[in-house]
C-alpha cells in the first residue's frame, strides 16, 4: 500500500512538473505557440514649450505669469503688483500743503492726524516740537489747500474763497467786522 501512494504521488510529481514546463518554457521558446505579442506602437510626440523660452521684447516671460508695465518700466506678475503709479496719501497731501502755506522748513518735525474726511473736504490736527493746532483742508484737482489752519478761532475771512465748505465741519467763524463770533 505504501508503495502504490509512494508510485501514484511521484506520478503525480512528475505530471505537475510536464505540465509546468510545457506552459511555462514552451511558450517562451516557442514564438509560434504564443498568444500575445508586443507590437510597438508609435505615439504623436507634442512639442511643450520650456517655461521661460517665451520672452517678449521687453525680456519678460509670459509663461512665468510676466507681462510688461509701461508705467513702471518693467516686467512684474500684475496679481503680485498692480500697474499703476502709487497715489499719494490725502495724509501725505495734506501735510505736503500745511509746510508749504506756512513757510515751514522741511527739517521741522510735525505730526498730523486726519479726524475728518469726506474726499473733499478734511480737517484735523498737526502738531510738532513748537506747538499745535487745527486745520481745514480742501481737495481741489488731486492737491489739497489748506482753507484755515492755527490754534484759535477761525476767522471768516479764511473762508471767502470756500464759500462752500461744510457747515457741519466749520458751523462758527469770527468775523473780524464785527468783532464777533457768527453762525455760518
Amino acid at each position: 500500500m505504501k508503495n502504490i501512494v509512494l508510485i501514484g504521488g511521484s506520478l503525480f510529481v512528475i505530471a505537475g512538473l510536464i505540465f509546468y514546463g510545457f506552459v511555462f518554457f514552451g511558450k517562451r521558446n516557442n514564438p509560434i505557440q504564443s498568444t500575445s505579442m508586443k507590437i510597438p506602437i508609435s505615439q504623436p510626440t507634442a512639442v511643450i514649450p520650456m517655461v521661460g523660452n517665451d520672452k517678449d521684447k521687453h525680456g519678460c516671460i509670459g509663461s512665468a505669469g510676466y507681462s510688461w508695465c509701461e508705467i513702471k518700466n518693467k516686467c512684474l506678475r500684475i496679481w503680485e503688483e498692480k500697474c499703476e503709479v502709487a497715489k499719494t496719501s490725502d495724509l501725505e497731501l495734506i501735510t505736503k500743503a500745511l509746510f508749504e502755506k506756512n513757510q515751514w522748513p522741511s527739517t521741522m518735525e510735525l505730526t498730523v492726524t486726519i479726524n475728518k474726511n469726506d474726499g473733499t473736504y478734511a480737517s484735523g490736527s498737526a502738531g510738532g516740537s513748537g506747538g499745535g493746532g487745527y486745520f481745514y483742508a480742501k481737495k481741489v484737482g488731486e492737491e489739497w489747500k489748506i482753507v484755515a489752519d492755527g490754534n484759535g478761532m477761525i476767522t471768516c475771512d479764511s473762508l471767502k474763497d470756500y464759500p462752500d465748505y461744510p457747515k457741519t465741519m466749520i458751523p462758527i467763524c469770527y468775523d473780524s467786522v464785527k468783532g464777533e463770533n457768527v453762525n455760518r
